[in-house]
């Protein structure tokens, strides 16, 4: 009997001592739908540091107050770095007008000109899912309604603020990023496939595109606390969807483009806004994610396993901006990671001709080496001899070099810009992006392309 008394009474104490850790460090369970007022706070870490006046606001329950005092510490107090400087916005004006943009104004949106139509008229009453292809005709696609939801046409907004000081422009961005917010409520546990709004690939590259948007903004007299609060939803519902998806993560197992810009966004999001209480668990996935992607999406040359160099370079530079960005936040990734990235930069080094250009074989598009960050990330003198075309560095010891995974063979008399060089062509087809081009043979000398890839 007193066995089970104790029992029962040390079960009791047992659960009390959960529930009352548990309340300390509660977190809202991100569910589908529009974010309150009330969930925004709920999901802010109110102990971290600067967040002093918004705790007590949302102790009183004082939500107005809470939004003004929060966009005071985004503004003033967060230590969180972006690639763009709120403070940078020139003082003084450059440009009167700017056409694209003020079309963007008048609400003329759309993915450009790869579809039709390219843009449309959306008047003032926003439609973020309205497809206006024809679905008569073959080349109906969502891919329209996708792109559109990737904000192509923020950075025409933003660039036309900063040029022209016009506030018009930054109103028209915080109408268009609050438009959205209301009318796209997240939905988590959705297929990245089966949703307008939500697709795996557009949430992460928003969250790209929202951050430069944001810190361009940040201070223009346009940007209230009700739109930093709007923000600061926007971004919660895309850490949350986000981070659904790689903690689902099996169907990228092999690696996959969607998923790496999905997580760069995820990363983006908990680095940026690290106040959140989810941020180190979004942190920890992205992460996790994006180093599986580079183990099986890089072969141990360097080489993504698309062997389009075109891709490579894409898919590179947003690896790099992780490390960037984390760097920037002093915040250390893996050494297994930073190695691999670099090794993507060793392959532009040994593998672009005289003029700086990347073999253009399989389904890949005209792209340099660009070595000139990685060259200051790293403090690579070959990199740094590389992108300033001699003046500062050292020069490259070895000019022929093979990619023993990719197939990519490159023979080289020197690193001038008149050197002969040889590129040849002898491994795997690629994936996703390949053609049957194998024995291809690129010649380059004197300065110019002799021999050219047979797509050209």
């Amino acid at each position: 009997m007193f066995k089970l008394g104790f029992i029962y009474r040390f079960g009791l104490c047992m659960i009390l001592l959960v529930l009352i850790i548990g309340r300390g460090v509660s977190q809202p369970r991100p569910t589908d739908g529009s974010i309150s007022d009330k969930k925004l706070f709920a999901a802010i870490n109110l102990d971290y540091p600067g967040l002093e006046e918004v705790r007590g606001a949302v102790t009183k329950e004082d939500y107005t107050a809470a939004k003004a005092a929060y966009y005071n510490y985004r503004l003033t107090k967060s230590k969180a770095k972006w690639f763009i400087n709120p403070n940078d916005k020139p003082v003084v004006a450059h440009e009167t007008y700017d056409a694209v943009a003020d079309s963007v104004c008048e609400h003329y949106l759309g993915p450009g000109k790869e579809f039709v139509p390219p843009y449309y008229k959306m008047g003032n009453n926003l439609s973020w899912t309205h497809n206006p292809m024809d679905p008569s005709k073959s080349n109906f696609t969502n891919e329209w309604v996708w792109s559109l939801n990737r904000m192509n046409f923020w950075p025409t907004l933003i660039n036309a603020y900063w040029k022209t000081l016009n506030e018009k422009y930054a109103a028209e961005w915080v109408f268009e990023m609050q438009d959205w917010v209301a009318k796209n409520p997240v939905t988590i546990k959705v297929s990245g496939e089966k949703t307008l709004a939500w697709r795996a690939l557009e949430s992460g590259l928003r969250m790209t595109s929202w951050m430069n948007a944001y810190y361009s903004i940040l201070t223009s007299s346009s940007f209230t606390s009700e739109a930093n609060a709007d923000f600061a939803k926007g971004v919660l519902a895309h850490g949350w969807r986000l981070n659904y998806l790689s903690s689902e993560f099996t169907q990228y197992e092999k690696g996959n483009n969607h998923e790496i810009m999905a997580n760069i966004g995820l990363a983006n999001a908990a680095l940026l806004f690290p106040e959140f209480k989810f941020a180190e668990e979004w942190k920890g996935n992205a992460t996790r994610v994006l180093e599986n992607c580079l183990r099986v999406m890089v072969y141990p040359d360097g080489v993504q396993f698309e062997l389009a160099p075109g891709y490579h370079q894409w898919v590179r530079n947003y690896f790099f901006n992780y490390a960037k960005l984390a760097a920037l936040n002093g915040v250390k990734l893996p050494d297994e990671y930073l190695a691999t990235v670099k090794k993507m930069f060793n392959f532009g080094l040994y593998s672009m001709d005289p003029q700086g250009n990347l073999p253009q074989v399989n389904d890949s598009w005209p792209a340099t080496a660009d070595l000139k960050e990685a060259a200051v990330f790293w403090k690579d003198p070959q990199f740094e001899y590389v992108s300033t075309k001699g003046k500062h560095g050292t020069i490259p010891s070895i000019t022929s070099y093979k990619f023993t995974y990719a197939g990519f063979n490159i023979m080289r008399t020197g690193w001038d810009s008149k050197a002969s060089y040889l590129f040849f062509k002898n491994g795997p087809i690629g994936t996703a992006h390949q053609h049957e081009d194998d024995l291809n043979v690129l010649l380059n000398a004197f300065g110019k392309s002799l021999l050219t890839e047979g797509q050209n």
